[in-house]
């Protein structure tokens, strides 16, 4: 399919069978848009193909094509680069085609108009004034091949744009002179004198039945326009203005011509290009405000076209059921809705599956679907949809006489591109739709926020959430005959933050051969199409925004106005809140409530590729900064969290940043309050790549990640990474050393090794001897030392441990000192066979751990109280808080040091079967989780 001769046999069959009928050009079109599809869809198209397929078209546009369509969309296609990309060359000439049928449909619509009237006035409705003109000029040559004589004036082409209608008639003049073989006039420079003269000239030529007058760029025009295109002209008198529709001379002389019940018709050029016609101009009906004033009145001058002004089509649309599930509440409950977002971001995607699926309340509104030239006013919008309002009146009473109009007749009004518009304008219409009490009455799109002047009611905004999983997938299924994956779909969504311009580029890729894994891997990201996008978006904004917008995509996830002011005084950005506000308007910061925002994600990585190395550091460091500077807890749960939370993200960002020592710090430092909450699993999770990167690893750190690795049961891993750190250590106790020799007997301990044990706590013995301990790790000594008595069966050691914790001072944390104290005698007393003071003892203790909310703590005095309970005859009770601590451990992944004995202890006494086959998971999984980590 990528040779190059077959290329040229199979595209030129396609001109060559219908190149001599004239009338066929639309259908020639149809065919070579549908051949180029059709290769593009079976295969990617090789080069030689692509060289094929350009030099047929470009022999083709510079034959016949020039006369037929003008020169400005020959030298527009012509003048384009050479396309390295077959799937940007195939969207460009398929496009190219769809404007030149828009063009010929225009041609059509004039033919038309002109054959089937006597006389009349033609208004031509654009905002690319070089299409337009193309289009006008082209057709213009078929009329004078006919034999019509045609006077011409081009605003944009042949004079000044900045002329006066003095010399616009002056140029017509002569050429209508020239055609019909008049005498020539005495120049004059009155207008409505010349305006009379050419009136008086406007007759058919003597050889022919037709005069043709056409003014194109009428808006260019200085002052009032000829007079004549409000008079009745003569059999055979044609007069076609080309125009942006902004003309309040226009509208006042299109209004008098209707109101006349003269002939007249208009055709509008949408926003991209294309040239549709609407029927004839008929006498308009009254239309009256709700106060009836005369002041207000709206006319009705065209019925819209249904074809040119109804909603898109998505060939492949998939619902979007959160996304339409919102917006049509949302219509139903406002009069204005402004749906928002970056492009590409699916908004008229999910509006125009709104309207294709209507909620109740709505349905028989008819839908108004608006595409904005560049700049256009009110008076643009008012002609387009084919009213005439009195051109004297104010903008704000013309936007209330356009919402009257749109309540009256029940329209809908979607502006799609609403950024396009003329914001001032436009802001009259927003108000006057904010006062309204009918909803959905205008539905806006906008890249960027719609505001009304001075009103204290907000404009209602919908952001679209992007496609889910649920949604790509159909996407995928319906372009590419694909079904993707649940992990693939999963992967797509998180690469592409939902955004349905890239998930639809996707699926092309797909459809085009291209799989899944290699475009996930960043080669959908990586296209052209995308590169453009991007570039599009960050080319609205000035450099100073950008800077702040590349600074705040290094921030991971949601952030408030704090981080960002971090952020911009790590970049030195001085107005950072202009820039802030800036970047919010144009939607390129998400808003997650009132002041918390991020970034997206395929932006943030574009950002992000366009910073140094130095300069990712320097504002890495920034962020680690601003979350390192966090106050301790007093208490309250949630400031332990929220400390929890600042911590991490301080390490993360320091070893993003590779400064991995204030890494390890931050660790260190939120260890305690993520212990008290029993988050041992997060505390191995954050601390292991930390643990394995380069540099040493401080004391405290090692202790708090070993200690984690005991609390969840991960002894022999405890174990290296005690026996690791305290390797290079010789005779320095610091306190931290001092922890990790304990903790380090106390893993011993758990797995029997009493001997081992002794070994680990003998170089503590001069701790103990000293004549001021600290309270603290005196305390935390002895009670391994007790246990370990209590191992070895030795009764008076353990009594002799007891006792000397009893002389110490409880110390600043009292409810959890003495709650370990209560477990401590428990201990000892169950060792001696006191059961009743043993039973005591664990009340207590399990009651002050839980009001200490130490959750390894609770887990550990809980069982031994439910084995106490056992043990002094209620068996029921001490089985059913056993099952609850281990329930609480498998929940928190924690592991006390004495939980498997006693379950084993437990099972005879667990009547409910359910809970016996809890119980055997719980041994058979934590028992096999230790084989997995010792063997890894």
């Amino acid at each position: 399919m990528g040779n190059k001769a077959e290329a040229e046999r199979k595209l030129e069959a396609i001109l060559g069978a219908i190149s001599s009928v004239e009338e066929g050009l639309l259908t020639r079109f149809d065919a070579i848009s549908s051949q180029i599809e059709r290769l593009s869809q079976q295969a990617v198209l090789k080069q030689d193909l692509v060289d094929a397929t350009e030099r047929l078209l470009n022999a083709w546009f510079s034959g016949r094509f020039i006369a037929l369509l003008g020169r400005q969309l020959t030298s527009e296609f012509l003048a384009r680069p050479r396309w390295t990309q077959t799937s940007s060359q195939v969207r460009d000439i398929i496009g190219l085609s769809s404007r030149v049928r828009e063009s010929v449909t225009l041609s059509a619509g004039l033919d038309a108009f002109v054959d089937d009237r006597p006389f009349g006035l033609s208004v031509v409705y654009g905002a690319e004034p070089e299409v337009r003109a193309g289009a006008i000029a082209a057709w213009i040559a078929r009329r004078k091949e006919r034999g019509d004589a045609v006077a011409r004036h081009f605003a944009a082409s042949d004079f000044d744009r900045t002329l006066s209608p003095v010399a616009a008639i002056g140029h017509l003049m002569a050429q209508v002179e020239s055609l019909c073989d008049q005498p020539a006039s005495f120049p004059v420079e009155d207008l409505d004198a010349m305006s009379q003269e050419l009136h008086a000239l406007l007759r058919p030529p003597p050889d022919g039945d037709k005069l043709i007058i056409v003014v194109d760029g009428v808006d260019a025009l200085i002052g009032e326009l000829p007079s004549f295109v409000e008079s009745r002209l003569d059999a055979g008198v044609f007069v076609i203005l080309g125009l942006r529709g902004e003309n309040p001379a226009l509208l006042r002389s299109w209004s008098r011509r209707v109101a006349s019940g003269l002939p007249a018709s208009v055709f509008v050029q949408d926003a991209q290009g294309g040239i549709s016609p609407g029927p004839s101009l008929l006498a308009p009906p009254a239309v009256r405000a709700d106060d009836g004033s005369a002041a207000t009145v709206a006319r009705a001058v065209l019925e819209p076209s249904p074809e040119i002004f109804q909603p898109p089509v998505f060939a492949d649309h998939v619902r979007l059921d959160r996304d339409q599930q919102a917006l049509s509440r949302l219509l139903t409950q406002h009069g204005i809705v402004s749906v928002e977002g970056l492009s590409g971001s699916g908004k008229t995607y999910l509006v125009a599956g709104v309207l294709k699926d209507i909620p109740a309340p709505l349905r028989g509104r008819k839908t108004f679907w608006y595409d904005p030239p560049d700049g256009v006013t009110l008076d643009g919008l008012v002609l387009a949809m084919g009213l005439v309002i009195d051109p004297a009146m104010s903008v704000s009473a013309k936007a209330r006489s356009l919402v009257a109009h749109l309540e009256r007749h029940e329209f809908i009004l979607v502006i799609d591109d609403y950024q396009r518009v003329d914001p001032d304008s436009f802001g009259y219409l927003v108000r006057a739709a904010l006062a309204s009490k009918m909803p959905s009455l205008i539905v806006t799109i906008s890249q960027i926020y719609v505001e009304s002047p001075r009103f204290d009611v907000d404009v209602m905004r919908y952001v679209p959430l992007g496609f889910d999983a649920s949604a790509a997938g159909g996407l995928i299924g319906s372009r590419a005959g694909m079904k993707l994956d649940p992990r693939r779909l999963t992967e797509l969504i998180r690469i592409t933050g939902g955004l349905p311009l890239a998930i639809t580029l996707f699926a092309t890729l797909l459809d085009l051969g291209h799989t899944p894994d290699r475009l996930l891997g960043g080669d959908a990201l990586r296209s052209e199409r995308i590169e453009r996008w991007l570039a599009e978006l960050l080319s609205f904004i000035s450099p100073e925004d950008r800077r702040l917008l590349e600074g705040l995509s290094l921030i991971e996830g949601p952030f408030g106005k704090s981080l960002s002011t971090a952020v911009a005084r790590t970049l030195r950005c001085d107005r950072h809140e202009t820039s802030l506000a800036a970047l919010t308007r144009r939607h390129l910061l998400r808003k997650h409530g009132a002041t918390r925002w991020s970034v997206h994600r395929i932006l943030a990585a574009r950002c992000e590729m366009d910073l140094d190395q130095l300069q990712r550091l320097q504002i890495r460091r920034g962020i680690a900064r601003h979350f390192a500077v966090v106050p301790k807890a007093q208490g309250s749960f949630a400031g332990h969290r929220i400390r929890i939370q600042n911590l991490i993200a301080a390490s993360r960002y320091f070893g993003m940043a590779g400064d991995f020592a204030p890494a390890r710090q931050m660790l260190s430092e939120m260890a305690k309050d993520a212990k008290l909450l029993g988050e041992h699993q997060l505390l191995i999770r954050v601390m292991t790549p930390l643990a394995h990167a380069p540099g040493h690893a401080d004391d405290w750190f090692a202790y708090h990640f070993a200690h984690s690795l005991l609390a969840c049961g991960h002894r022999d891993e405890a174990r290296r990474e005690l026996e690791r750190a305290l390797s290079p250590i010789t005779d320095a106790m610091t306190r931290p050393v001092v922890s990790m020799w304990r903790l380090l007997a106390e893993v011993y301990l758990e797995t029997g090794q009493f001997d081992a044990a002794l070994g680990a706590l003998k170089p503590l013995d001069a701790i103990l001897s000293a004549p001021a301990p600290d309270d603290v790790t005196h305390r935390q000594i002895l009670g391994v030392k007790l246990r370990l008595c209590l191992g070895l069966s030795d009764i008076g050691g353990a009594e002799q441990a007891l006792g000397t914790l009893l002389r110490l001072p409880l110390g600043r944390a009292s409810v959890l000192a003495q709650g370990i104290l209560s477990m401590q005698i428990s201990l000892v007393e169950t060792a001696k066979g006191n059961r009743a003071a043993a039973l005591s003892n664990a009340r207590h203790a399990f009651a002050g751990l839980k009001e200490a909310g130490d959750a390894r703590g609770i887990i550990w005095s809980g069982l031994h109280l439910g084995l106490c309970l056992i043990e002094d005859g209620s068996p029921d009770e001490g089985g059913r808080l056993i099952v609850e601590m281990v329930r609480s451990s498998a929940q928190h992944r924690l592991w006390a040091h004495d939980t498997e004995d006693a379950i084993i202890r437990a099972m005879p006494h667990i009547r409910s079967k359910r809970d016996k086959a809890f119980l055997n998971d719980q041994l058979e999984g934590h028992a096999g989780e230790r084989r997995v980590v010792r063997e890894s």
